[in-house]
């Protein structure tokens, strides 16, 4: 059987383990507008969905006869470089959640998204720079302004 289709599959079971488990998180008249259940059914659908889609793209394309991917030669085929890249990724991500109160929402997603980018090789350019602010200003108006997450200010708090 195919290694991709397999993952899938395994992904799609592990989102219903994960929904299954997140039904038993009780309700609460304290909680807001979401719950505390709230973001992990939405979690757990997303990565469901997600899952069910990779499957059937899988499917569809071992059907339509195209070979499987082969595994360039990047950073993953080396132990020890792999290793490497995901500890500088996870000081990147250190280093936000030191300035995400601070700082504030805002500039701390946009500083995150642009530092992970050129970590990962993208060149900087006013294209990368208008989605690290975008990518910040939409998830701001997800979790701030839809679902009514409170989020830190920071030293901007007054111009928001």
């Amino acid at each position: 059987m195919d290694r991709d289709l397999i993952s899938g599959l395994i992904g799609f079971a592990l989102a219903l383990v994960y929904l299954f488990a997140a039904a038993d998180i009780p309700t609460s008249a304290l909680g807001d507008s979401v719950g505390a259940a709230g973001f992990p059914h939405m979690l757990g659908y997303t990565m469901a969905a997600v899952s069910a889609l990779f499957v059937a793209y899988r499917l569809w394309m071992l059907r339509a006869g195209a070979p499987r991917a082969v595994p360039s030669d990047d950073v993953f085929a080396q132990p020890a470089r792999a290793f490497a890249s995901a500890a500088g990724t996870v000081a990147i991500c250190a280093l936000f959640i030191l300035i995400f109160e601070p700082l504030g929402y805002l500039p701390a997603i946009a500083l995150l998204i642009l530092g992970l980018c050129l970590y990962q090789g993208v060149r900087l350019d006013l294209r990368l720079v208008a989605i690290a602010v975008g990518g910040s200003f939409a998830l701001w108006l997800l979790f701030a302004q839809l679902l009514a997450v409170r989020m830190p200010a920071g030293i901007f708090g007054e111009l928001i």
